[in-house]
C-alpha cells in the first residue's frame, strides 16, 4: 500500500469516526495502524490467513503502541463465522480475484451499520477485480459508489439517489490533497 492510499484511509476514520473497523488483509498492518492511530476511541479488527505476516503486523503495532487493534491470524471465511460484529468501515484488501470478492461483498453488506462504508483495494487489480467491482456498483444495496481507481468505496442507505462517481487525478495532486 502507497503511502497516499494509507493516508486517504486515515483520513476517512477521521472524517466518517467508526466505531468498529474491519481491515481483511492485514498484511504487516501498516493500513490498520494509519486507521488506529488517528482516533484512539476507534477499534480495529484485521484479519490475515498468513500466520507468519499476522506476528509481523502484531509487532509493527505493539511497536507503535496502539492498543485499539486486535489481530486474527484466520481466514476471511472462519472470521465471519466466528464474528457477529457490526462495523462501520470495512476495507477488503485481501484475496483479489472476483468469486472471494463477491462473496465478501454479500457477507459484508449485511453486517454494515446504517451508515457503514466498505472500501475494495486494487479494484483494477486484474480482470477478476474490474468485474467484481462493476458488479458490486450494480448491487440494488449500494446508493453511492466512488471510483478512485486504486480504492473503490460504496455507501448503503436509503434517502438517496443511486449515484456513481469516478476521480480520475494524477499522483502529484494526490499529495496536495491528502
Amino acid at each position: 500500500m502507497l503511502d497516499f492510499q494509507a493516508k486517504l484511509l486515515s483520513r476517512l476514520v477521521t472524517y466518517f469516526k467508526p466505531k468498529l473497523v474491519l481491515e481483511l488483509g492485514a498484511n504487516i498492518g501498516k493500513s490498520a495502524s494509519f486507521m488506529a492511530s488517528v482516533n484512539p476511541s476507534t477499534l480495529v479488527h484485521t484479519v490475515d490467513a498468513n500466520e507468519g505476516l499476522t506476528k509481523v503486523a502484531q509487532r509493527n503495532l505493539d511497536t507503535l503502541k496502539l492498543t485499539n487493534v486486535m489481530v486474527f491470524n484466520a481466514t476471511f471465511e472462519s472470521y465471519f463465522e466466528q464474528s457477529e460484529d457490526i462495523y462501520d468501515m470495512v476495507f477488503v484488501d485481501g484475496n483479489h480475484h472476483y468469486e472471494p470478492t463477491i462473496a465478501y461483498f454479500t457477507a459484508l453488506k449485511t453486517r454494515l451499520s446504517s451508515e457503514g462504508i466498505i472500501i475494495f483495494h486494487d479494484i483494477y487489480y486484474n480482470d477478476g477485480m474490474k468485474r467484481a467491482w462493476a458488479e458490486i456498483k450494480k448491487d440494488q444495496d449500494v446508493i453511492v459508489s466512488l471510483d478512485l481507481f486504486f480504492f473503490g468505496i460504496v455507501w448503503f442507505g436509503k434517502n438517496q439517489a443511486k449515484e456513481d462517481f469516478k476521480i480520475r487525478f494524477p499522483k502529484n495532486l494526490i499529495s496536495i490533497i491528502i
